[in-house]
């Protein structure tokens, strides 16, 4: 259990610090519509059972990313990398 967790919080500290970088670009960060913070996001990620988010990169005319987008998936034939 206790390794689990481990891995969780190993998993959500990186991620943010992932998603803080993009955010200190100026890209925002959205999940299902809404713009969410790093940790909010990391949060959802990493706490969903049985739900992936699959990143969506949204670029301006220039070629750089503007957005990255979560959004859901739920077939369970995919399967989820956790």
């Amino acid at each position: 259990m206790k390794e689990r967790a481990g891995k969780k919080d190993a998993e959500f500290t990186r991620m943010v610090k992932e998603l803080r970088a993009y955010q200190a670009q100026g890209v925002r960060l959205i999940m299902q519509e809404d713009e969410c913070t790093p940790e909010e996001i990391a949060r959802a990620s990493v706490s969903a059972e049985g739900i992936c988010y699959m990143r969506d990169y949204i670029w301006d005319e220039r070629g750089r990313i503007k957005e990255v987008r979560f959004d859901p998936v739920k077939d369970p034939a995919q399967g989820c990398r956790k």
